[in-house]
């Protein structure tokens, strides 16, 4: 297997329909990120690895309390939001109440991270900087211009 540097739109539905693989059988991966998806041999299929972070859950428990781990770059607005707050409130737990769908918009901004040379550089230039806070920050004001202005997103 080799690591993934970009994907293709066929890639892209490959990650999708594995999230959703995951989802239907109530695993939640907490680690989505670039270093954690190979392509086989072949370079033919997807294969998302690292499941260290991992939790399963009963239908009925979402969303499930965990501490934060794994990567947070590609997170969505919410859990950004909730990093954030405890991070200024110098927490002593760092605890998200991690939602069904926490994987699937870490997969969507892996999408848009993997495809745009623009959101490639912006998110390696924060992971550059220093204190996690600032980094968190930098990262929730990114996605969320991105939201705001991309149609797509």
């Amino acid at each position: 297997m080799t690591p993934l540097e970009a994907l293709t739109l066929i890639q892209s539905e490959q990650l999708i329909n594995i999230i959703e693989y995951l989802y239907d059988s109530r695993i939640l991966h907490r680690d989505l990120r670039p270093d954690n998806l190979m392509l086989d041999s072949n370079q033919q299929h997807l294969k998302l690895i690292d499941f260290g972070f991992a939790t399963s859950y009963e239908i009925d428990e979402m969303p499930k309390e965990l501490p934060i781990v794994g990567a947070v770059s590609y997170s969505g607005l919410t859990f950004l939001t909730r990093y954030l707050t405890l991070l200024s409130t110098h927490s002593d737990t760092f605890d998200y109440a991690y939602e069904r769908t926490f994987d699937l918009q870490c997969a969507i901004n892996i999408v848009m991270y993997l495809t745009d040379e623009s959101i490639r550089d912006t998110i390696v230039s924060i992971k550059e900087v220093l204190s996690v806070k600032k980094q968190i920050s930098n990262l929730f004001e990114f996605w969320n211009d991105i939201k705001r202005t991309d149609e797509n997103y």
